[in-house]
Order: C-alpha cells, then structure tokens, then sequence
C-alpha cells in the first residue's frame, strides 16, 4: 500500500474520529468518544509514512523538507490556538491555576505536553478538565515519533529494506506489550507516553509498508472488513466509559477498526460501501476543518466549566461545540489553509526562522505565568485574592507520616510539646486537613498529642483502600495502634472521609478508593459495606483490648465543586454564588451508613464527635462553601486551614478527656 495518493474516504475516517471526541468532552452521551484520538494515531501513522516512503523511492525525501511540512501544517493553527487561550488566561485563571498553565504552555511548545500531563494530572481528573491546553497531549506523541520515526524509516529503506515489513510487525508488538504492561504499573504513562501510544502509529505504518499484493481484491472480503472496521471504531465509542482501563488491550478495537477501514478501501479496485459513505460532503469537510476543531474545541470547553459551578449541561454542551466549529472553520479557513500553501512564506529556512522565534516567545509567556508574582496575581484585587488562596491554605497537610518513621517508632507530636502526649489522631487526608486547628487548640489547652496520618488510608485494623497496597494499609495501621499502646495512650480519635471508602465518591476518575481486607477487596458500596462494618468492629476491638477509649468524628460535609476556584473566579466575574452549598438532606444520604454503624457501637468506650453543626452559617444555611470572603475548602472536600479553624469546638471534649486523665 506504499503508493500514495489523496484518498477522500480517510478525510470521511476523520470526522468519524473527531466527531465522538467532541461530543465525549461536551458531556452528550459519547461516554468511549475518546478513542477517537486512537484512531487520529492510525491515520496519522498512515499518511505520513505512506508520503516518507514515496518519496524515498523516488529518492526526494530529505528532513528539512519533512519537518517544512510538519510545521505548515501543525504550527500556524496550533500558534492561533494557544495566543488566544493565554489572552482568556490572562482574564479568567486564578493565579494557582495560572501557575499550571504556564507550566503547560512552554511544556506544549516544547513538544513535552504529553510528559507534563503524566507528572501532574490524569486525563480524567478535575484539575486536567479545566486546563485549556490537555489535549495538546497527543499533538506531543505525534511529534515526538515523527521526531524519532523518519530516521528509522530511512535507516531500514536505505539498507535493510527486507527487514521493514518484520521490523515494523516487531515494533508493533513490543510496544503493545509495554501498554499493557504499564496499565498495571502506571495506567497515566500508558495513556500519556508515546512508547505505550508508538504501536498506534506504528499500525497505520504497517498499512503503508504492506506490498500491494497483501490487499483483498474479492468485493465481499473488502465490504466484511469495510463494516468490522466501522463497527470497531464505533462500538467503544458508545461502550466505553471514563472508567474503563485504557488504553492496553482495550485500545485494539478502535486501532483495528481504522486499520481495517483504511486497508478495506486501499488498492485498485476501488471504494467498498463504507468508503463512499466516507465520502459524503458532510463528512468530508468535517474530515478537513478536524484538526482545527480538535484544537479549539478542548479550551472553550475547558474556560466554560472553568467558570460554571459545575460540569456542562446538556445545553452549554450544544453551546461550546457550536463555538468550536466556528472557531474550527475560521482557523482552517485563514490560518492552516494558507500557511499548507508553500507560495506562503516561501523559504524552509525562513519557516524554521519563525517557528523557533515564536516557539521561544511562547515558551517565554508560559513562564511568565509560572513564575511571576506566583502566578500573576497582580491581576486580581485582594479579595479575589482572599478565596483564591484557599486552594494552598492547607496547614494541616505537612504532618503525613511515612511508614519509615512509623518503623523507626516515630510519632508526628501536636499540640504542646514539653507534656506528656494522651492523645492520638489516626486518619486520612481529612484527618490531616482538620490538624492544624486541632494542634493549635491542644497547644493552648498544654495537651500533648500523637498523630499518625497519610492519604486513601482508612484508619481501621487490618484494613486498605484499592488505591494503595495492602501491604502499606495494614502495617500502617497496625504500627500506628502498637505504638498508641507503648506510648500510653488513653483516647484515640479516628478521623477520615469515610464516604471514599463505602461509595468510592471521589472526582478522579479512574481510581479507586473502595475499603478492602483479607476476606473482600470490595467493588461495589454494597460490598466495601461489609468490609467496612468489619474493619471498624476490629478496631474498635484492638482499642478495648490495649485499654484505650476510641473516639470518631464524623465526616466532614464536602462540596461538589472546586471551591477556591469556583468561588473566586465567580466572585471576580461577578457571578452568583450563593448555590455553593451543600444541603442537609445531602449530607446525612451520603454518610447515613457510618453514622448508623457509630451510633450502634456508641458507649463509653466510643464517643463520636460532629463537625457539621459548626458549618452551619449565621443565617442557617447548611454548609456553604465560604464564608467572611474565603473559601472553607481547598478543594472540594478538604477543610483549608481557616475551615478547620471553624470547626475547633469540635475537638474539645476528646481534649478534655486527656486533661481529665491526667488529673486521675
């Protein structure tokens, strides 16, 4: 299939890609949209390979030309896209968001997208769908392999040409082994990083290397292989989910199917029906404007749910992909369309000349960004300023243990340091958001304290959650209730978001939280409700057993938005805010199951402790989001340092069984 020429049904093949990636982002039922960028990696591989290996039988083939052409084609609208998102930037991203997004503008215009959204974020995660430049990702692995492949490429054509056809088939394969692989080690490398993506690319390859006699002649086998490519392609879209594992093997189908309709349609013997459906003028100009409305599509989605309260709703869904096929179609219109032209700007050096000129301005203005004023916050008055600085209140946070100290016998010490410590916090994150007002309190009172405190770790006996080894749960919590015993502890208070483990109701998707323990690893609420139950009766076991009172506090009411974010940026807008709350009914649904299981086990020897009375503002309103201009979160569900402040009473009575203790 090396000989090359227009093939209009791959411009149809296009639109077939882009189409469920922008209805997947916009939230309109495409729930496996995302396979389409696999299926823009097949045709990419394809088209470019089958025009490298053109011209190096032809013997015209030189980088410089390759590279002129790469950045015709990529550059201009690229450029378009990003001068226009770093001026909204400038108006609307808060100055932690600023921050990243600086760190994302000189990562894409260094070809690193891709390596920066792997170290920082999940392509699913909160904070990823509101950055406007995540999709520059896959521009990255693209590339990022044009950099590496054409070389090879000329390295096999020149002097082992017998070999291209195994050597691409090997590649291929080893590739698609790593993918798999990786899923179970690092799933974001694997989704992020082009040696887990190459074997995408690497299929289209393998279509332009086939020699012509490998191609289907008989109609039948051509129109069998026309409409299983389709149905590979559009069966994920429809049944996949954001939480399905993927890429690995669950990205064959989508590969396979452009592959098949891309082979199906090759040759001389013409278009098979799903060819000349491809065909349709709809779906060909779609096919043409795809690249820029890949481009524009992700940042007006990524600033609308940057300023909505909440995810996109069916009409601003409507809304933002009408905008990005306007912004699609004037920037194929008046940028890609003229810079493919070579009459435009002629000279490779001079191309060269200004694409690196450009690329260092852009590189430049991201750091601006990243590290000006952190993150340019002379843009915003002080109050704005007030909410905005809620996301890095956490003054709590740096007291996490590591198992280490725990082995070596070492305690995180709050509260008053010169007495002797009676009590003991065991947690979560939670725990660890609401310690710094609990040091300070105790530290007034001349409590001494013990804390043993890391993330996703459920604080019960015998016990982890899915997102972190067994291993590391249960010694954590073992350790940590030895050491309780040999320290002389009295009073031990569990804090944790206990939710996270019963419902797994986290906003990252594609991790899991569910409790596990040696009898269950939990999958479903009904289940991690059974663990849970024993985990807790284990522990409240072991607490008896060592003479020590357990005390829990119930769960914090969290948010269902981003609150610094949120908050801020509305307030800067001028925009409502007053529905930032969450409601009583909510709360006690979410946390009915805990609550029942404490209350049925309360006694002397377990007290429960209620944070959610002290989150009630002055005029009634249950559970704002902020309050006296600052966020109380800083997040969704964590207390920041001042929302930790607010709810200090709570801790009294556990302080005071110490203070009761030491006066026996």
């Amino acid at each position: 299939m090396s000989q090359f020429k227009y093939r209009p049904e791959i411009d149809g093949l296009r639109a077939i890609a882009v189409l469920p990636v922008v209805l997947f982002h916009a939230n309109l039922g495409f729930t496996g949209g995302y396979v389409g960028v696999d299926v823009f990696f097949v045709i990419s591989g394809y088209l470019i390979s089958a025009l490298i290996l053109k011209e190096m039988e032809a013997k015209t083939f030189s980088m410089g030309n390759f590279w002129e052409r790469r950045i015709r084609r990529i550059f201009p609208a690229a450029l378009a896209m990003v001068a226009v998102t770093i001026i909204a930037a400038w108006f609307l991203l808060l100055p932690s968001q600023s921050i990243v997004f600086g760190r994302s503008v000189w990562a894409q215009a260094v070809m690193l997208a891709n390596v920066r959204f792997w170290r920082n974020s999940g392509y699913f995660s909160g904070e990823a769908e509101t950055n406007p430049l995540l999709h520059t990702w896959s521009l990255a692995v693209e590339e990022q392999f044009y950099v590496v492949f054409p070389i090879a490429l000329f390295i096999l054509v020149r002097y082992w040409r017998k070999l291209l056809l195994p050597s691409v088939i090997v590649m291929i394969i080893l590739s698609l082994a790593a993918a798999v692989v990786m899923m179970s080690r690092d799933s974001m490398a694997a989704f992020f990083l082009l040696p887990f993506r190459a074997w995408e690319l690497l299929a289209g390859t393998l279509l332009a290397v086939l020699p012509m006699t490998f191609m289907p002649k008989k109609g039948a086998v051509r129109e069998i292989l026309g409409w299983l490519g389709l149905g590979l392609i559009l069966w994920p879209v429809f049944a996949y989910q954001k939480d399905t594992s993927f890429p690995g093997f669950t990205a064959i189908p989508p590969v396979l199917g452009a592959a098949l309709v891309i082979f199906s349609n090759g040759g001389e013997a013409g278009l098979n029906t799903i060819g000349k459906l491809l065909t349709n003028r709809f779906l060909r100009f779609i096919g043409a404007i795809s690249y820029s409305l890949y481009l524009w599509h992700w940042p007006v989605m990524a600033f609308v749910r940057y300023v909505s309260p909440h995810d996109l709703t069916p009409a601003q869904g409507v809304l933002t992909i009408a905008a990005s096929f306007v912004l699609g179609i004037l920037s194929w219109r008046f940028v890609e369309r003229p810079f493919r032209n070579r009459d435009f700007l002629p000279g490779r050096n001079r191309i060269f000349v200004i694409a690196g000129a450009l690329t260092a301005a852009v590189v430049a203005i991201g750091f601006c960004f990243q590290f000006i004023d952190r993150g340019l916050r002379f843009r915003f008055d002080d109050h704005i300023l007030a909410i905005a600085d809620g996301d890095v209140d956490r003054g709590g946070m740096k007291s996490v243990i590591s198992q280490k100290r725990l082995d070596r016998g070492e305690l995180t010490r709050l509260g008053a340091l010169d007495v002797p410590a009676k009590l003991m916090i065991i947690g979560d994150s939670h725990a660890l958001a609401s310690s710094g007002a609990l040091d300070r309190i105790c530290a007034e009172k001349g409590v001494g304290l013990f804390a043993a405190m890391a993330p996703a770790q459920p604080p019960f006996v015998d016990t982890w959650s899915t997102h972190v080894k067994r291993e590391k749960g249960v010694n954590f919590i073992e350790t940590a209730l030895k050491l309780a015993k040999e320290k002389g502890v009295t009073d031990l208070l569990l804090v944790a978001r206990w939710t996270l483990y019963t419902r797994n109701d986290h906003h990252s998707i594609g991790d899991t939280y569910f409790i596990c323990d040696d009898e269950l690893t939990a999958t479903d609420q009904q289940s991690a409700e059974t663990v849970f139950r024993r985990g807790f009766e284990r522990t409240l076991a072991t607490a008896r057993e060592a003479g020590i009172r357990l005390w829990v506090m119930r769960e914090v009411p969290g948010q269902d938005v981003d609150v610094p974010r949120s908050l801020g940026i509305r307030t800067h807008l001028g925009m409502e805010t007053a529905s930032f709350h969450r409601t009583e009914e909510d709360y006690r649904e979410l946390t009915t199951f805990a609550d029942a299981l404490f209350e049925e086990f309360a006694g002397p020897d377990l007290q429960i402790l209620d944070p959610s009375p002290l989150l009630i503002d002055e005029s009634g309103q249950y559970y704002p989001a902020g309050r006296n201009g600052r966020a109380m979160y800083f997040d969704d569900d964590h207390l920041s340092d001042y929302g930790a402040e607010l709810i200090r009473e709570v801790f009294v009575p556990f302080i005071n069984a110490a203070q009761a203790s030491s006066e026996l």
